[in-house]
């Protein structure tokens, strides 16, 4: 409130430099009446520009729940997951629940930079825990097309919902993910590990 007021205050004063000192009591309520008007445009067009961002982050949101609730899930055995969404051409590449298990409380992801191309097997993140720290692989080639923003910002997320957070996108021509391993194999494979 007292941020508007000051701000009509110096409105005010803009308007009594331009029209003058001189001017009537009728001219001036007017004059403060315009700058109210414009202020309420203001308003207004401010409120619809978060409506709109409030709206798109919504979406991406869903979206990213959308990619969670999914089973077609391949697994490496390097502990990553894909998932390749066909409406968008897109590999989404996240870590396992044996993954984030050793890792411990996740507090820190390096995120690679959009756009930029990797190929299979290449380092594409890292991840910081309170007891280590482990690069992430990418399983495909291509450049990259998203990051998970909600992870970007809370890596807990990771720890939470393993298998249901991604952590970035990469553009691929084709699903063919033939060379890695189905949920059951990737589940015989970790009891093969702790053997």
């Amino acid at each position: 409130f007292v941020f508007f007021f000051f701000k009509q205050k110096t409105a005010y004063e803009m308007l009594r430099s331009l029209v003058g000192s001189e001017m009537c009591i009728r001219d001036r309520y007017m004059g403060v009446i315009i700058i109210f008007i414009l202020e309420y445009i203001m308003i207004f067009r401010t409120s619809l520009k978060l409506a709109k961002q409030f709206q798109a982050k919504s979406l991406l949101e869903k979206n990213i729940r959308f990619f969670s609730s999914n089973n077609s899930l391949k697994y490496t055995k390097t502990h990553e997951w894909i998932r390749y969404d066909e409406a968008t051409g897109e590999a989404f590449i996240g870590i396992t629940d044996y993954a984030q298990q050793e890792l411990g409380d996740i507090v820190h992801i390096e995120m690679p930079e959009l756009g930029k191309k990797f190929h299979q097997g290449e380092a594409l993140s890292l991840i910081e825990s309170v007891k280590t720290t482990a690069d992430v692989y990418s399983p495909v080639s291509g450049p990259v097309s998203k990051q998970n923003p909600f992870v970007k910002d809370d890596p807990s997320l990771i720890n939470k919902s393993p298998e249901e957070e991604w952590i970035v996108a990469i553009e691929v021509p084709n699903s063919d993910f033939q060379n890695y391993m189905s949920k059951q194999s990737y589940d015989n494979y970790i009891k093969s590990l702790k053997k």
